[in-house]
């Protein structure tokens, strides 16, 4: 089981963003450019905690 945290440390949302850029690539890029995939990250509105 996997329990989910409430984090405001920068470093987690560093992993955290880390993570899920891996993951997308990995699923996304057998089938959708890498160019794509890093367009569509780079439009979603973060928040990078404090």
């Amino acid at each position: 089981m996997i329990d989910i945290q409430k984090s405001n440390q920068r470093i987690d949302y560093q992993i955290f963003v880390r993570l899920v850029t891996e993951i997308l690539h990995e699923v996304n890029d057998p089938i959708i450019p890498a160019e794509d995939t890093d367009y569509v990250l780079g439009g979603i509105p973060v928040r990078t905690g404090h």
